[in-house]
């Protein structure tokens, strides 16, 4: 993997920062749009002045955060290169950012990104009805994947999907001559 800076975000409350909207089940959610807004403003602007920092960026969610990076590629495309999303709660309002790709691919045919999608053992995570859509409409440039780790729990799948994600975005990526990159 090429040298990377990691940051990591601490929510006080997932549901708000997370989720698009508030629901019958996640009553504070609906602040998706005003924390992707911080990161893209003023996170990444202080990222940039701060370090000697590539502008290749990935976002890695968990649950309700694999559902906020999709949430990113649908309504900020530019902002991030690749996503890793690990058991996405696409289920979340009846599946919406499901039923939103199609158009989202439609009017993005030249996008080129990377996707990485994990599911554990978990049931209804509604990530099934995404893939049918990758598989039968994802853009030429939309580079995919996804693991079905079937004895993995929604909390222990983190650390082998993040570790899949990484070798699937940077399966060739090769070190550059002479160069300080070990």
């Amino acid at each position: 993997m090429p040298p990377m800076i990691i940051v990591g975000i601490v929510s006080t409350d997932r549901e708000k920062d997370y989720l698009p909207s508030p629901s019958k089940e996640c009553p504070t959610g609906g602040g998706a749009d005003k924390f992707l807004n911080f990161i893209g403003s003023e996170l990444v602007t202080y990222i940039d002045s701060t370090y000697q920092a590539s502008s290749e960026r990935c976002i890695i969610g968990h649950s309700a955060g694999g559902l906020f990076a999709i949430y990113a590629l649908v309504n900020q495309p530019g902002l991030f290169d690749s996503y890793i999303c690990i058991d996405p709660s696409l289920w979340y309002e009846d599946q919406s950012y499901v039923k939103k790709i199609p158009d989202f691919f439609n009017s993005h045919k030249d996008i080129k990104k990377k996707l990485f999608l994990s599911l554990s053992n978990e049931k209804g995570m509604g990530i099934f009805p995404f893939i049918d859509l990758l598989d039968k409409s994802a853009p030429v440039g939309l580079n995919w994947d996804y693991i079905h780790y079937k004895n993995e729990t929604h909390n222990s799948l983190g650390f082998k999907s993040i570790c899949a994600g990484f070798e699937m975005i940077y399966k060739d990526w090769k070190p550059l001559e002479n160069s300080n990159e070990k």
